[in-house]
């Protein structure tokens, strides 16, 4: 697998994930059709997607990835979604525990 960056670490994702290029559009992050496809941006590769699936599984990679960023630039009115998001035992640990991290910088008492 390719070196990518993930919560500013490098790393080969071997998380077999299916590619999420709506991320990429969102919030710049790779995906894994413009790891291969260089000569098409994320657009091309979003619009593809979304013809192969007839569900949008990216919606999840996407509202975590806003839980992240809300809580990267301190936009604290997503507090009660963090919050919730860390107390659902179904939750994604390594979100989870990203999230813990950057609660650090808020102000309130969770």
């Amino acid at each position: 697998m390719p070196m990518t960056t993930f919560a500013r670490m490098q790393r080969s994702d071997h998380s077999l994930l299916p590619p999420t290029p709506a991320a990429t559009l969102a919030y710049q992050s790779p995906n894994a059709c413009n790891l291969c496809h260089t000569d098409k941006d994320a657009g091309w590769a979003d619009a593809n997607v979304r013809k192969w699936q007839t569900r949008d599984y990216q919606a999840p990679v996407l509202y975590r990835a806003g839980l992240i960023a809300a809580a990267r630039k301190r936009e604290w009115s997503r507090l009660d979604d963090i919050l919730t998001f860390i107390g659902d035992a179904q939750s994604d640990p390594v979100f989870v525990v990203s999230l813990i991290r950057l609660l650090e910088s808020c102000g309130e008492k969770p």
